[in-house]
C-alpha cells in the first residue's frame, strides 16, 4: 500500500498543478499556487482568475500581470526571464527583449539554474503582493490558517465569496459597538473589509487613513445590514478622521449626530482637519452650545462651486460660518451698513453681504476695519 501511495503522489499533484494550467496559468505560477494552497489551489486558482479575468481571453492572466512600461519589471516579464533559462541563447535573446544588461552572464549550466532559482523567488514574491491577496479577508485568512474549510464557498466566483465571508465575520463574530433603536449599528470591522469596500465603493481599506499602526475601519450599517458612514479609528491617538460616505462623498447630515456619538462612545477626538463635511466640522466644534445650526443659501442660482456658508445662534447672539472662520452677525451687518454709506469699499462687490465678508481677497482690510475672524478650530468657549 506505500508504495501505491507513493506513486499515486506524484501523479496527483501533478494533475492538480495541470488542472491549474489548464485555465490559463503559467506553470510556474501554478506550482506556487499548489506549494502555498494544497487542495485549496484550484478553488483560489479560479477565484485569482474571476478576479483578475478579461472575459474569455485565452490569454487573460498576461493581459492582468502585463506592463508595458520598461521602468519595472511586471510579473509577466520575470516569469519570461525564468522560462527562457532553457539555453543561454533564448536567456540572451529575452535580456535583449527586455533592454537588460547581458555583461555579466557566462552562460553556463550552473549560473542558469542559479538564474532560475533568482527568478523563481522574484516570482513568487511578486505573485503574492498582489491585491488579490493582501486586500480581502478571505485570502489573508486562508493564508495565515485562520480560515480552513472553505467549502461554503468554493463554487462561488471570488467577489460573492468574499461578501459572504466578510458577512460572517462582520455580523456573526464581531460585537457591535454600539445599537441604536433603529436597529443602526457601529461595528469595527478591522484594517480591512472587502464587504465595506464593495458597498461603499472604496478601496475597504484603513492603509492611508492614519499613520497609526492600529489603525482601524468602523462602519455604521442599518437594519439590513447595509453600510452608510465610514471612518477611520485610531485607537493610540484616540481620534476618529476620514468620515465619509458612500464612493467618498462627504456624510449626510442625517449620519452626523451618530459620528459624534461614536466619538463620544469610544472617548476618541473627531478629527476636524479631515472630515469632508463643513457643517459636521461646525457641529463637532460647537457641540450642543449652538442652536439653529443650519446651512444657508446666499444666491439665487446655487452652483456646485459655490462657498458653503452657515449660520447659527449662540447665547442669544448670530454667528455665520465659511466652515473655516466664523464672523459675528454684528460684524456682518456692520459691513454693510458701511458698503452702503461708502465709507468702506470691498473687492469683488456684488450686493451680497456675507459672500463679500469671506471672500479672501477682503480679509485684511476688514480685519482693520474691525471685523473679527475666529477660526472655526479656535472657537473655545471664552472666544465667544
Amino acid at each position: 500500500m506505500a508504495i501505491l501511495l507513493k506513486h499515486l503522489i506524484p501523479n496527483l499533484i501533478t494533475e492538480s498543478v495541470q488542472s491549474i494550467v489548464n485555465v490559463g496559468f503559467p506553470k510556474i505560477i501554478a506550482n506556487l499556487l499548489f506549494k502555498k494552497f494544497g487542495n485549496k489551489a484550484f478553488t483560489v486558482a479560479q477565484w485569482y482568475r474571476s478576479y483578475h479575468g478579461y472575459g474569455d481571453k485565452k490569454d487573460w492572466f498576461e493581459w492582468s500581470n502585463r506592463s508595458f512600461s520598461r521602468s519595472n519589471l511586471s510579473l509577466m516579464d520575470c516569469i519570461d526571464l525564468y522560462n527562457a533559462t532553457d539555453t543561454p541563447e533564448h536567456y540572451l535573446e529575452m535580456l535583449k527583449k527586455l533592454d537588460l544588461s547581458n555583461d555579466d552572464f557566462l552562460g553556463t549550466e550552473f549560473e542558469l539554474k542559479e538564474i532560475r532559482e533568482s527568478w523563481a523567488e522574484e516570482i513568487e514574491e511578486k505573485f503574492f503582493k498582489n491585491v488579490f491577496f493582501t486586500a480581502y479577508t478571505l485570502m489573508t485568512d486562508i493564508m495565515s490558517g485562520k480560515l480552513t474549510d472553505i467549502k461554503p464557498y468554493e463554487n462561488m466566483k471570488f467577489q460573492d465569496a468574499s461578501l459572504k465571508y466578510d458577512e460572517k465575520r462582520v455580523f456573526g463574530e464581531m460585537t457591535p459597538l454600539k445599537i441604536y433603536p433603529n436597529g443602526y449599528k457601529w461595528i469595527n470591522v478591522g484594517k480591512r473589509c472587502g464587504l465595506l469596500g464593495y458597498y461603499m465603493k472604496n478601496c475597504g481599506s484603513a492603509g492611508l487613513m492614519s499613520t497609526d499602526s492600529d489603525r482601524t475601519l468602523i462602519g455604521l450599517f442599518d437594519s439590513n445590514h447595509k453600510p452608510h458612514i465610514v471612518v477611520t479609528y485610531s485607537p493610540n491617538e484616540k481620534r476618529i478622521s476620514g468620515d465619509e460616505g458612500v464612493a467618498g462623498v462627504e456624510a449626510k447630515a442625517e449620519y452626523h449626530d451618530y459620528i459624534l456619538d461614536l466619538s463620544n462612545i469610544l472617548g476618541a477626538k473627531f478629527d476636524i482637519g479631515r472630515t469632508k463635511s463643513k457643517l459636521l466640522k461646525l457641529k463637532s466644534v460647537l457641540q450642543n452650545k449652538a442652536t439653529d445650526l443650519k446651512k444657508i443659501e446666499v444666491s439665487r442660482t446655487p452652483s456646485i462651486y459655490d462657498d458653503e456658508f452657515f449660520r447659527f445662534v449662540m447665547e442669544g447672539k448670530l454667528y455665520y460660518s465659511n466652515g473655516y472662520y466664523i464672523v459675528s452677525g454684528e460684524d456682518i451687518q456692520k459691513v454693510s451698513q458701511a458698503v452702503k454709506t461708502k465709507t468702506l469699499n470691498l473687492r469683488n462687490n456684488q450686493g451680497n453681504k456675507i459672500k463679500e465678508v469671506f471672500n479672501s481677497y477682503n480679509r485684511d482690510s476688514l480685519k482693520q476695519f474691525g471685523v473679527s475672524f475666529i477660526p472655526v478650530e479656535n472657537m473655545s468657549l471664552s472666544e465667544r
